[in-house]
């Protein structure tokens, strides 16, 4: 559908395999240069379920134009 409006199909097999594999990144240097992370992982979804929860659609989201596309 996307190559019948002249637009590529946005994921290829490179892309989807690296998307989809885990990828183990050592954070030391990372702790070491900004401290540890001031809330637990579980905590930050929490924070952010709450803020999409408590009015994140006031967040204005341009429309994006599609060249060639009405």
């Amino acid at each position: 559908m996307l190559g019948s409006v002249g637009l590529p199909f946005p994921i290829n097999s490179g892309r989807f395999r690296s998307m989809t594999s885990d990828y183990v990144t050592p954070m030391d240097r990372t702790i070491a240069a900004l401290g540890e992370a001031p809330y637990s992982m579980l905590e930050g979804v929490r924070r952010m379920v709450r803020w999409y929860d408590d009015g994140s659609e006031r967040i204005p989201h341009p429309v994006k134009k599609v060249v060639g596309h009405a």
